[in-house]
């Protein structure tokens, strides 16, 4: 796959990283500036289709337009710390687990967060999975997606005890899962 351990912005444009024996494309640790994922496919991978995790800084996480799907664990994982994210228009179909997977800790500061206009059906746990600590403050908007087919939840939403944030999860189409949010 391709592996990016540290740096300041990170552009990532019309790649394809299939069938690697890790995560097709993995972003790791301290990145200072953006990281934008624009166009890429990342299918068939023995771990997620793309990971980005643990990456401290004051950039955006922008995922737009890719493709990640059959692969072993999540098409799209994301446990960044002190971020915004936006992931919109990208399709996550038959994973073995999530379609979109987010986990955020606690930091200073509230983050804003998008996942709008997305495809995930055919996972065999969630289509979009989104998991808050405890105190998480700041705006997260699931819109526009579309979840279907997936064994679990169209999107499963384990917000513990937030009592500072705007959640929004409206306008998704949701069908044949066995809970629904």
């Amino acid at each position: 796959g391709f592996t990016v351990p540290c740096g300041a912005d990170i552009n990532v444009k019309n790649i394809t990283c299939n069938e690697n024996v890790e995560n097709g494309l993995e972003i790791s640790f301290i990145h200072l500036g953006n990281i934008d994922i624009v166009n890429s496919i990342c299918n068939e991978n023995k771990d997620n289709g793309m990971k980005i995790w643990r990456c401290i800084g004051n950039g955006n996480i922008n995922i737009e337009n890719v493709t990640c799907s059959a692969n072993k664990d999540s098409g799209i994982q994301i446990f960044a710390y002190e971020r915004d994210f936006y992931i919109k228009n990208s399709t996550c179909n038959n994973n073995n687990l999530n379609g979109i997977d987010i986990g955020r800790r606690v930091y200073d500061g509230e983050r804003n967060n998008v996942i709008s206009g997305n495809k995930c059906s055919n996972n065999k746990d969630a289509g979009i999975r989104v998991e808050l600590d405890d105190n998480w403050k700041g705006n997260i908007n699931i819109t526009g997606n579309e979840c279907l087919d997936n064994k679990d939840a169209g999107i499963w939403f384990d917000c513990k005890e937030i009592t500072n944030a705007i959640i929004t999860i409206e306008n998704n189409k949701i069908k044949d899962t066995k809970y629904c949010i």
